[in-house]
C-alpha cells in the first residue's frame, strides 16, 4: 500500500506527514533561510590576516556590499566579452579582470583568476574520473 507524501512548508519549519499515519509521529525539519553573504569569508580573512582583529556589522556591510559590487562589474564584463557564447572561457576572465582593475592590480588580478579557473577544472575532472 503506497502512503502519499503531503509537505507543509512555514517560514521556519518544513512538515512532511504522511497520510494513514499517527499524527503523533509527525516529522519536523527546521529549515533557516539561505543568504547569499560573503560575511563567513570576509571574518575568516581578517581572522587569517590578523588574529586579534574584530570586524563590527556595519564594516561587515560595507565590505559584503563592495564584494557584490565586484562580481556583479566582473559577471557584466565577462559576458560582454563572451558576446553570444553560452560558455565563458578563460580568456573572457582575464579581459575582464584586466579591464575591471587598472594597471599592476589588474594583472595580478588577472593571474590569481586563471589560477582559480584552472583549479576548479582540474577538480572537476578529478570528479569525472573518479565517477567513472
Amino acid at each position: 500500500m503506497k502512503q502519499k507524501l503531503k509537505m507543509v512548508r512555514n517560514d521556519a519549519t518544513t512538515r512532511i506527514t504522511t497520510t494513514g499515519l499517527n499524527p503523533e509521529k509527525l516529522i519536523t525539519k527546521k529549515v533557516g533561510k539561505r543568504k547569499n553573504s560573503f560575511n563567513s569569508y570576509i571574518k575568516k580573512m581578517i581572522k587569517f590576516q590578523s588574529p586579534e582583529t574584530t570586524v563590527n556589522r556595519d564594516a561587515l556591510g560595507v565590505f559584503e556590499n563592495i564584494l557584490k559590487e565586484l562580481r556583479n562589474d566582473l559577471t557584466d564584463e565577462m559576458f560582454n566579452f563572451a558576446d553570444r557564447r553560452k560558455t565563458i572561457k578563460l580568456d573572457d576572465v582575464k579581459f575582464a579582470t584586466k579591464r575591471l582593475f587598472p594597471g599592476q592590480l589588474g594583472r595580478e588580478a588577472s593571474l590569481y583568476a586563471s589560477e582559480a579557473v584552472t583549479r576548479y577544472i582540474a577538480s572537476k575532472k578529478e570528479i569525472e574520473h573518479e565517477q567513472k
